[in-house]
Protein backbone atom coordinates (compact mmCIF):
# COMPACT_ATOMS: atom_id res chain seq x y z
CA UNK A 1 0.00 0.00 0.00
CA UNK A 2 1.62 3.14 -0.97
CA UNK A 3 2.39 5.51 1.92
CA UNK A 4 -0.07 8.55 1.67
CA UNK A 5 -2.39 6.02 1.61
CA UNK A 6 -1.29 4.64 4.78
CA UNK A 7 -1.35 8.33 6.35
CA UNK A 8 -4.91 8.52 5.48
CA UNK A 9 -6.01 5.60 6.35
CA UNK A 10 -4.41 6.12 9.84
CA UNK A 11 -5.51 9.50 9.82
CA UNK A 12 -9.13 8.27 9.92
CA UNK A 13 -8.33 5.23 12.21
CA UNK A 14 -7.70 8.53 14.73
CA UNK A 15 -11.20 10.55 13.20
CA UNK A 16 -13.16 7.19 14.04
CA UNK A 17 -10.85 6.87 17.51
CA UNK A 18 -11.62 10.55 18.44
CA UNK A 19 -15.34 10.71 17.56
CA UNK A 20 -15.83 7.48 20.35
CA UNK A 21 -14.48 9.82 22.70
CA UNK A 22 -16.19 12.83 21.75
CA UNK A 23 -19.44 10.93 22.16
CA UNK A 24 -18.23 9.23 25.59
CA UNK A 25 -17.29 12.57 26.75
CA UNK A 26 -19.76 14.06 26.08
CA UNK A 27 -22.77 11.57 27.13
CA UNK A 28 -21.17 9.57 29.89
CA UNK A 29 -19.03 12.04 31.91
CA UNK A 30 -20.41 14.81 34.59
CA UNK A 31 -17.21 16.97 33.20
CA UNK A 32 -18.19 16.52 29.58
CA UNK A 33 -21.58 17.27 29.76
CA UNK A 34 -21.46 20.04 31.91
CA UNK A 35 -18.98 21.95 29.43
CA UNK A 36 -21.16 21.17 26.85
CA UNK A 37 -23.92 22.60 28.40
CA UNK A 38 -21.81 25.79 29.54
CA UNK A 39 -20.49 26.42 26.14
CA UNK A 40 -23.84 25.66 24.24
CA UNK A 41 -25.47 28.64 27.08
CA UNK A 42 -22.50 30.99 26.22
CA UNK A 43 -23.43 30.67 22.18
CA UNK A 44 -27.35 31.36 23.53
CA UNK A 45 -25.68 34.54 24.80
CA UNK A 46 -24.88 35.68 21.62
CA UNK A 47 -29.03 35.85 20.52
CA UNK A 48 -29.04 39.15 22.91
CA UNK A 49 -26.89 40.84 19.77
CA UNK A 50 -29.96 40.51 17.33
CA UNK A 51 -28.08 38.19 15.05
CA UNK A 52 -31.20 35.44 14.58
CA UNK A 53 -31.70 36.60 11.22
CA UNK A 54 -28.34 36.35 10.10
CA UNK A 55 -27.31 33.11 12.06
CA UNK A 56 -30.41 31.42 10.50
CA UNK A 57 -29.40 32.91 7.07
CA UNK A 58 -25.99 31.23 7.28
CA UNK A 59 -27.08 28.03 9.01
CA UNK A 60 -29.74 27.30 6.47
CA UNK A 61 -26.97 26.93 3.74
CA UNK A 62 -26.13 23.57 5.13
CA UNK A 63 -30.42 22.50 4.83
CA UNK A 64 -30.50 19.61 2.07
CA UNK A 65 -31.58 21.00 -0.55
CA UNK A 66 -28.67 23.95 -0.26
CA UNK A 67 -26.11 21.06 0.58
CA UNK A 68 -27.29 19.26 -2.75
CA UNK A 69 -26.42 21.89 -4.91
CA UNK A 70 -23.55 23.20 -3.23
CA UNK A 71 -22.52 19.40 -3.65
CA UNK A 72 -23.67 18.84 -7.49
CA UNK A 73 -21.49 21.95 -8.22
CA UNK A 74 -18.23 20.64 -6.74
CA UNK A 75 -18.83 17.11 -8.51
CA UNK A 76 -19.24 19.48 -11.83
CA UNK A 77 -15.97 21.68 -11.19
CA UNK A 78 -14.43 18.11 -11.03
CA UNK A 79 -15.35 17.28 -13.65
CA UNK A 80 -15.22 19.97 -15.75
CA UNK A 81 -11.34 20.27 -15.14
CA UNK A 82 -11.41 16.55 -16.45
CA UNK A 83 -11.07 14.48 -12.71
CA UNK A 84 -13.74 12.01 -12.38
CA UNK A 85 -12.31 10.20 -9.80
CA UNK A 86 -12.11 13.59 -7.84
CA UNK A 87 -15.82 13.93 -8.72
CA UNK A 88 -16.71 10.41 -7.65
CA UNK A 89 -14.46 10.95 -4.25
CA UNK A 90 -16.50 13.81 -3.49
CA UNK A 91 -19.89 12.27 -4.21
CA UNK A 92 -18.66 8.97 -1.73
CA UNK A 93 -17.47 11.27 1.06
CA UNK A 94 -20.81 13.61 0.71
CA UNK A 95 -22.90 11.17 0.92
CA UNK A 96 -21.17 8.76 3.21
CA UNK A 97 -20.60 11.02 5.80
CA UNK A 98 -24.18 12.40 5.32
CA UNK A 99 -25.87 9.18 5.76
CA UNK A 100 -23.79 7.81 8.57
CA UNK A 101 -24.73 11.08 10.45
CA UNK A 102 -28.28 10.37 10.16
CA UNK A 103 -27.47 6.42 11.17
CA UNK A 104 -25.52 7.02 14.32
CA UNK A 105 -28.17 9.76 15.66
CA UNK A 106 -30.89 6.44 16.60
CA UNK A 107 -28.13 4.48 17.79
CA UNK A 108 -25.74 6.00 19.92
CA UNK A 109 -26.89 9.46 21.32
CA UNK A 110 -29.46 10.29 23.84
CA UNK A 111 -32.08 12.60 23.39
CA UNK A 112 -31.47 15.91 25.39
CA UNK A 113 -33.38 19.24 26.00
CA UNK A 114 -32.40 22.34 24.08
CA UNK A 115 -32.76 25.90 24.75
CA UNK A 116 -36.23 26.86 24.37
CA UNK A 117 -36.99 23.32 23.26
CA UNK A 118 -39.69 20.89 25.32
CA UNK A 119 -38.59 18.07 23.66
CA UNK A 120 -35.29 16.20 24.02
CA UNK A 121 -33.87 15.81 21.16
CA UNK A 122 -31.10 13.37 19.37
CA UNK A 123 -28.58 15.82 18.16
CA UNK A 124 -25.49 14.00 18.13
CA UNK A 125 -23.90 14.41 15.64
CA UNK A 126 -25.12 17.46 13.85
CA UNK A 127 -25.81 16.82 10.56
CA UNK A 128 -25.51 20.74 9.98
CA UNK A 129 -21.91 20.29 11.05
CA UNK A 130 -21.27 17.18 9.08
CA UNK A 131 -22.41 18.73 5.74
CA UNK A 132 -20.33 21.84 6.23
CA UNK A 133 -17.28 20.40 6.75
CA UNK A 134 -17.87 17.70 4.23
CA UNK A 135 -18.46 20.19 1.59
CA UNK A 136 -15.02 22.21 2.77
CA UNK A 137 -13.33 19.28 2.58
CA UNK A 138 -14.17 18.44 -1.02
CA UNK A 139 -13.72 21.76 -1.95
CA UNK A 140 -9.83 20.99 -1.25
CA UNK A 141 -9.78 17.86 -3.22
CA UNK A 142 -11.45 19.87 -5.96
CA UNK A 143 -9.15 22.55 -6.11
CA UNK A 144 -5.96 23.12 -8.03
CA UNK A 145 -2.75 21.88 -5.80
CA UNK A 146 -1.37 25.78 -5.44
CA UNK A 147 -4.89 26.72 -4.55
CA UNK A 148 -5.72 24.25 -1.89
CA UNK A 149 -4.48 26.10 1.25
CA UNK A 150 -6.57 29.23 0.03
CA UNK A 151 -9.77 26.80 -0.48
CA UNK A 152 -8.92 25.06 2.99
CA UNK A 153 -8.82 28.71 5.01
CA UNK A 154 -12.16 29.33 3.23
CA UNK A 155 -13.34 26.07 4.12
CA UNK A 156 -13.00 26.11 7.61
CA UNK A 157 -13.98 29.64 7.83
CA UNK A 158 -17.19 28.33 6.25
CA UNK A 159 -17.54 25.22 8.18
CA UNK A 160 -16.96 27.23 11.47
CA UNK A 161 -19.09 29.75 10.57
CA UNK A 162 -22.39 27.36 10.35
CA UNK A 163 -21.98 26.43 13.28
CA UNK A 164 -21.55 29.20 15.26
CA UNK A 165 -24.67 30.13 13.88
CA UNK A 166 -26.83 26.94 14.52
CA UNK A 167 -24.81 27.27 18.20
CA UNK A 168 -26.15 30.79 18.73
CA UNK A 169 -29.47 29.06 17.22
CA UNK A 170 -29.27 26.40 19.81
CA UNK A 171 -30.08 23.46 17.16
CA UNK A 172 -26.92 21.84 18.30
CA UNK A 173 -24.85 21.26 21.65
CA UNK A 174 -20.78 21.68 20.57
CA UNK A 175 -19.91 18.22 21.09
CA UNK A 176 -22.60 17.85 17.93
CA UNK A 177 -20.49 19.77 16.26
CA UNK A 178 -17.46 18.31 16.75
CA UNK A 179 -19.01 14.91 16.23
CA UNK A 180 -20.20 15.93 13.03
CA UNK A 181 -16.44 17.40 12.10
CA UNK A 182 -14.94 14.18 13.27
CA UNK A 183 -17.30 12.11 11.00
CA UNK A 184 -16.77 14.56 7.94
CA UNK A 185 -12.98 13.89 8.02
CA UNK A 186 -13.13 10.37 8.74
CA UNK A 187 -14.93 9.60 5.75
CA UNK A 188 -12.74 12.27 3.54
CA UNK A 189 -9.68 10.73 4.67
CA UNK A 190 -11.27 7.14 4.08
CA UNK A 191 -12.11 8.13 0.41
CA UNK A 192 -8.55 9.48 -0.21
CA UNK A 193 -7.08 6.88 0.76
CA UNK A 194 -8.49 4.89 -1.54
CA UNK A 195 -8.01 7.02 -4.18
CA UNK A 196 -4.09 7.02 -3.30
CA UNK A 197 -4.51 3.08 -3.25
CA UNK A 198 -6.17 3.18 -6.72
CA UNK A 199 -3.55 5.56 -8.45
Amino acid sequence: MPARARASLIGAGVGAALLVLTWFAAFETGFGEHADRAVLHGFVGLQRLNLNGLANLIAEICDPKPFAVLGALLIVVALIRGRPRVALAVAAILLCANEMTELIKPLVSTPRLLPGDPIPERSWPSGHATAAMSLALCAILVAPRRRRPIVAVIGAAFAVAVSYAFLTLAWHYPSDVVGGFLVAGTWALSVVAVLFWTE
